[in-house]
């Protein structure tokens, strides 16, 4: 059975090793920055959203027809 399971592998076995992040850690750490700057931004405007969502009442127009 090894036999036959060995001529399927393409890529020899390799060893887990961590090959570090690519752009580096402060990269990734401006990018989490950023992510948290943005939701606190749309977590501000939607209440300010919130607030501002009270009904005005509406005029209604008597005799004239659209």
């Amino acid at each position: 059975m090894r036999k036959y399971m060995a001529r399927f592998k393409v890529i020899p076995e390799q060893k887990d090793e961590y090959l570090g992040n690519i752009w580096g850690w402060k990269t990734s750490f401006m990018g989490l920055g950023l992510i948290v700057i943005m939701l606190g931004l749309m977590w501000f405007r939607s209440c300010q959203i919130a607030e501002n969502q009270i009904k005005e009442p509406t005029e209604q127009i008597e005799g004239e027809r659209i």
